[in-house]
């Protein structure tokens, strides 16, 4: 199994993974049916297996072989920021500015502790947003904040210790401060998301590759 983790192979790099057209290749119906298989000599045989390499090297998924693993990642992260402030009264502005700033700093080796990195980042914009007047800094007295930024309810929320939220957050401030943030591709960068339904199943076939 082949997967490309940094941008070298050309049309990888400049991969559409927004691209507005879709081949349903899993999906049956009255004139297509994808366990069918070619009577000539195309090869995958299968009409979806067939189908599904076209899709996904039309979209930038992978080509002939290799798999576009900043994408996988990127969509893990992406994923990862969005569920952690969804979860925490952020305005839309800040949710924008959390994303940005979470795809930036995830460039880094978080291990396990990606999650806490996210929550903090969620903290973070809080904390210095110019019009939220809301605290959000770990070392602000608990009274001084809402009840979702206090340290314990949010260890309790997302399952991260008050440890490592202190630490994350002193090593986002340090990496903002020096401007150590790291460049991201726009693999969002038409603004737009394609069915969840295809996603996962996307999804489920690079993590079977990885896995195999």
């Amino acid at each position: 199994m082949k997967t490309v983790d940094a941008p070298t192979y050309g049309s990888l790099e400049q991969a559409d993974t927004n691209n507005a057209t879709i081949i349903w290749w899993h999906e049956k119906t009255e004139h297509y049916d994808p366990d069918d298989t070619w009577d000539d000599d195309r090869f995958p045989r299968r009409y979806e297996d067939w189908y599904q390499d076209k899709d996904l090297t039309n979209n930038g998924y992978k080509n002939f072989g290799w798999w576009n693993k900043p994408f996988y990642n990127w969509l893990e992260n992406d994923r990862l920021i969005q569920a952690c402030s969804s979860q925490l009264p952020l305005t839309q502005r800040e949710r924008a500015h959390a994303k940005g700033l979470f795809h930036r700093l995830s460039g880094r080796k978080f291990g396990t502790y990606k999650e806490t990195f996210a929550v903090v980042t969620c903290l973070y914009v809080v904390e210095t947003s110019e019009t939220d007047r809301r605290r959000g800094h770990p070392n602000v007295p608990e009274e001084e904040k809402p009840t979702e930024f206090r340290l314990e309810d949010v260890s309790q929320r997302f399952g991260v210790s008050v440890k490592w939220i202190r630490k994350a957050y002193a090593r986002i401030e340090r990496w903002v401060r020096r401007g150590d943030l790291r460049y991201y591709p726009e693999f969002d960068k038409y603004n737009e998301e394609f069915p969840l339904e295809y996603e996962h199943r996307v999804t489920e076939l690079f993590i079977q590759h990885m896995e195999g």
